[in-house]
């Protein structure tokens, strides 16, 4: 791990290990069609340092093929009304951090011109935000994420903290092998 995706010893993504099973779960059941969800969580500071802690998950009624995913209108209120509910209406509720993606062909997922432009979007768009992007046909899942003074800079993070309640935290690979 590199200085700069661990400072003072706080990884720049946290996120609970149900949510990543669970986005891993909904790629392999929507094959062969890409899947679209957000990623629900906190942006918080320890001793200066910035992270991400990601709790949770939402999605909507998305149009989806083998090639291209995208959130209707509906979706988009399917999964802010998700929210609302689950979480209430209060200035300290979880938001939404970032937004997960798969694509389900052969060999390492990548940012195409069209996940770039939805990631740079005004509703997405922020710093810190994280942008997950997973192939569950060769286990492979990449964590990107939003950096802050330069213009829409993402980098992909190497190590993120994959957190279970009823255990110590452990470091999660990003890039996962199944064989």
């Amino acid at each position: 791990m590199s200085e700069s995706e661990a400072l003072n010893g706080v990884f720049p993504v946290y996120i609970l290990y149900r949510v990543f099973e669970a986005i891993r779960e909904h790629a392999r059941k929507d094959l062969p069609n890409e899947v679209l969800g957000v990623l629900v969580g906190y942006k918080l500071q320890y001793e200066g340092v910035p992270y991400v802690k990601i709790i949770d998950y939402a999605t909507g009624e998305y149009e989806k093929s083998q090639v291209h995913a995208k959130f209707t209108l509906k979706g988009l209120q399917q999964y802010n009304l998700f929210l609302d509910e689950r979480y209430g209406i209060h200035e300290h509720r979880p938001r939404v951090v970032g937004i997960y993606h798969s694509h389900p062909f052969n060999g390492e997922p990548f940012f195409s011109g069209v996940d770039l432009e939805l990631f740079h979007s005004t509703l997405y768009y922020s710093d810190y935000n994280v942008f997950i992007l997973l192939n569950p046909l060769v286990n492979a899942f990449k964590v990107y994420q939003f950096q802050p003074d330069k213009e829409k800079s993402v980098l992909e993070l190497q190590q993120v903290e994959a957190m279970l309640y009823s255990a110590q935290p452990f470091s999660l690979p990003v890039h996962l092998r199944q064989k």
